[in-house]
C-alpha cells in the first residue's frame, strides 16, 4: 500500500516538471481579473492572469499550470490532476481536493493553501504563508 503511495506521487511530480501543457495554441492562455477561467476533463491547460485578482476553476484528471504575475489569485482545484501555480505578487488562495499533485509558488507572500483528500501540497518560496491539511495526503514546504 505505501509503496503503491510512493509510486503515485512520484510520478505526479514527474508530470508536474512537465508543465505548463496547453490543450491548444502556443502559450498560456489569458484570463481577466474577475473572471473565472476553466480548466476540465483530461486535457491540460494553461493560464496567466492578465491583472490582479483572477479566479481558476480546475477540475478533473488533467495537468494544469496557472500564472499569477500581479497576485491576488483565487484557486479551486479538484480531481486527480496535477497543478502548479506560480503567485509571484502574493496574496494567492489555494484550495486544492482530491488525490492530484499541487504545488504552490509564491514569493510574493502572504499566500494561504488549503488541502483536503489524499493528493500531495507543496509550497515553495513562502516561509510565513499558511498551509492547512486534511487527510491522509501529504503537505511540505520546500
Amino acid at each position: 500500500m505505501k509503496l503503491g503511495l510512493i509510486i503515485t506521487t512520484i510520478a505526479g511530480l514527474l508530470l508536474l516538471v512537465g508543465l505548463p501543457r496547453v490543450s491548444s495554441g502556443g502559450g498560456p492562455k489569458r484570463c481577466a481579473p474577475g473572471k473565472t477561467c476553466s480548466c476540465i476533463g483530461s486535457s491540460g491547460c494553461s493560464y496567466t492572469c492578465t491583472g490582479k485578482g483572477c479566479r481558476f476553476s480546475i477540475r478533473g484528471s488533467g495537468g494544469a499550470a496557472i500564472f499569477c504575475k500581479a497576485g491576488g489569485c483565487s484557486v479551486n482545484k479538484a480531481g486527480s490532476g496535477p497543478a502548479k501555480i506560480v503567485c509571484q505578487g502574493g496574496t494567492c488562495d489555494v484550495t486544492a481536493m482530491g488525490s492530484g499533485v499541487t504545488l504552490l509558488d509564491c514569493p510574493g507572500k502572504a499566500c494561504s493553501m488549503r488541502c483536503t483528500g489524499t493528493g500531495e501540497c507543496i509550497m515553495v518560496g513562502c516561509p510565513t504563508c499558511t498551509q492547512h491539511c486534511i487527510g491522509t495526503g501529504k503537505c511540505r514546504r520546500q
